[in-house]
């Protein structure tokens, strides 16, 4: 009997060094696990993919975004995670777009990430089927419309047909090239040197006379133009082909 209670407290003894060696090393400590929940990194892209969509100032069905994240999942602690994202740059920019993250949960940060998205729109634009002349008034076979997706957009395009048929071209455009606004304007209706003829309102009564154009204008622009008939320069409306409207 007492060798059996000798060996049970040898090995009391025993288990207890064993503790207290696993303390020393660090190994008895008690750990409460905290609770903690991932955000992988598939989801962080497309949580930057919509928030691109809703932020940028086109229209998301007109638009193609990719997120580049080069990071793995985050394991955070469990709570109320929220995702405040950043675009970098003009915010009417497409093409290659810093995005920066910030990360918290229950309004403690966690993190700060860094991405990269490349964003490219689609838009419509009118271009030229055949070469143009300078001066040239821009027919309906001259031109098409087509729709493009671009990162690097094209500033001040024309968009519709009519934006440009039956316009005059100010320069040369080339076949295969993008009708920019600045590069139509309407059909001169007066041209310089030309006789046109000058209408004075009075109520209900107009009144006509001969005038000499200064300048060429095109429909409701401002030209200087000569009475023939008082010999004075005075500046005109143009109305239609080779009529100015004259105020005295």
């Amino acid at each position: 009997m007492k060798c059996l209670l000798y060996a049970a407290r040898l090995k009391s003894q025993m288990f207890s060094g064993f503790l207290a060696l696993m303390l020393l090393a660090g190994w008895g400590q008690v750990v409460f696990a905290e609770e903690t929940q991932v955000l992988s990194a598939e989801e962080i892209r497309q949580k930057a993919q919509d928030y691109l969509l809703d932020s940028l100032p086109w229209d998301p069905d007109a638009m193609e975004v990719e997120v580049d994240y080069a990071g793995e999942d985050l394991i955070l602690p469990k709570g109320d995670l929220v995702l405040d994202f950043k675009a970098a740059g003009k915010a009417e920019k497409a093409g290659r777009l810093p995005v920066a993250l910030r990360v918290s949960v229950d309004q403690k940060f966690q993190r700060r990430l860094r991405l990269t998205a490349m964003v490219s729109v689609s838009q419509d634009i009118v271009k030229v089927l055949r070469p143009v002349k300078r001066g040239d008034l821009i027919s309906e076979e001259d031109v098409e419309l087509v729709t493009v997706q671009r990162n690097r957009l094209y500033k001040n395009p024309a968009i519709r047909l009519e934006d440009v048929v039956g316009y005059q071209a100010t320069r040369s455009l080339q076949s295969g090239r993008v009708i920019k606004l600045n590069q139509v304007q309407k059909p001169a209706l007066v041209e310089k040197g030309e006789q046109v003829t000058l209408v004075v309102s009075s109520g209900p009564m107009k009144i006509t006379a001969p005038g000499l154009s200064i300048e060429s204008g095109t429909e409701n622009s401002l030209v200087r133009v000569k009475n023939q008939q008082s010999k004075k320069i005075v500046y005109g409306r143009v109305i239609g082909p080779n009529m100015v409207e004259v105020n005295y």
